[in-house]
């Protein structure tokens, strides 16, 4: 039987895309938009106080909160600032309609390439600021309930991705070694890093990262040559398991997304309760603007309640036979579905 860890009501994944526009080119992300739209939260301020609220209702007690874009530094210091502003205002409008005393956490990372060009190095010295000082102007000292996280994140990728030239991984070099506070590291296990998958972590520059997020490549493409088989996967992280206990690192073993709230808001306002590999499979998606957030409240609701519901029953009592290792994964690897990885994988049930 699946264990109830696998099912998580107490917690949404909520991914914020702010932009569209990106200074890179990874042949593993779908997001490779010229649109300068961004997403202007000090328009909508009221609108996220709604969705955290509604999360709440529906049990919610921890929002792990992702700004995305395309390349968030593209937009100038000025946009960032007045958009992190108006998020801590929603939450801080969020907390005053709380009546509980039950804990509330707020886990919020700023995901960036860190491949900034002369022009762009002053968001290094901001970056590190705003490690230091996430709440900017708002104050959110005053509710006890809330815990408060606030992580700057880059992302790593070798070979055929964005480091396939020699400067630009020596520009992500140079950035993160000048960066002045804690920052985190995320790893995508595609093919080529599985392979490396032992040079890279005995990399001494690795210490600097105080967390690394190690996450298996799942998108999909016609880059099959990218794609790790669950064969290797399994192998990188039973090595990387070891590898953290005997060394004490700081690594996360993270994979796709199991059986919760999830939800993206697009650098347009559209809200949408179903994750990239969903809508790619089935071209299917439930959505509506965030302008609209107060009057289709119980349609949130609903696609949520579907959303979560759907991937229960799809994980529930299944294993996936693709790979030699499913007996003795540990990983979580084997509950895969459908909705995540590939319709062509083989799915029983279990007694």
């Amino acid at each position: 039987m699946i264990n109830n860890y696998w099912i998580n009501t107490k917690e949404a994944n909520v991914t914020i895309k702010l932009n569209d526009l990106c200074n890179t080119n990874c042949l593993h992300c779908f997001s490779h938009g010229k649109d300068r739209t961004f997403l202007d939260i000090s328009k909508n301020i009221e609108n996220f106080t709604i969705l955290w609220d509604s999360l709440y209702q529906k049990g919610v007690r921890k929002y792990d909160v992702a700004f995305v874009g395309g390349e968030i530094t593209l937009l100038p210091i000025e946009t960032i600032t007045s958009i992190i502003n108006s998020f801590y205002q929603s939450i801080h409008n969020f907390l005053n309609l709380v009546k509980s005393q039950e804990k509330i956490l707020f886990s919020v990372s700023l995901i960036t390439n860190f491949i900034f060009d002369f022009k762009s190095q002053k968001y290094l010295s901001y970056l590190s600021d705003l490690s230091n000082k996430p709440t900017l102007d708002i104050d959110l000292s005053k509710f006890s309930i809330l815990d408060l996280e606030f992580n700057i994140v880059t992302s790593y990728d070798i070979g055929l991705n964005r480091f396939k030239s020699k400067n630009i991984y020596e520009t992500w070099l140079k950035n993160c070694s000048n960066f002045n506070g804690s920052l985190h590291l995320l790893v995508t296990l595609n093919k080529e890093t599985c392979i490396n998958i032992e040079e890279i972590v005995n990399d001494e520059f690795f210490d600097k990262f105080s967390l690394i997020c190690f996450q298996p490549m799942l998108n999909f493409s016609d880059k099959d040559n990218l794609l790790p088989s669950y064969e290797t996967l399994y192998k990188t992280y039973h090595f990387l398991n070891q590898y953290k206990n005997h060394n004490n690192k700081p690594y996360i073993m993270g994979w796709s997304t199991k059986p919760g709230y999830h939800i993206s808001i697009n650098n347009d306002g559209i809200l949408s309760c179903s994750v990239s590999e969903e809508i790619k499979l089935y071209q299917n998606k439930d959505y509506f603007h965030m302008s609209e957030i107060e009057s289709k409240k119980n349609n949130l609701l609903r696609m949520l309640s579907e959303q979560f519901n759907l991937r229960i029953k799809r994980t529930r009592n299944k294993r996936c036979l693709s790979c030699e290792y499913f007996e003795d994964c540990d990983f979580g690897l084997e509950l895969f579905t459908p909705t995540i990885i590939c319709p062509a994988f083989k799915i029983i049930p279990i007694d």
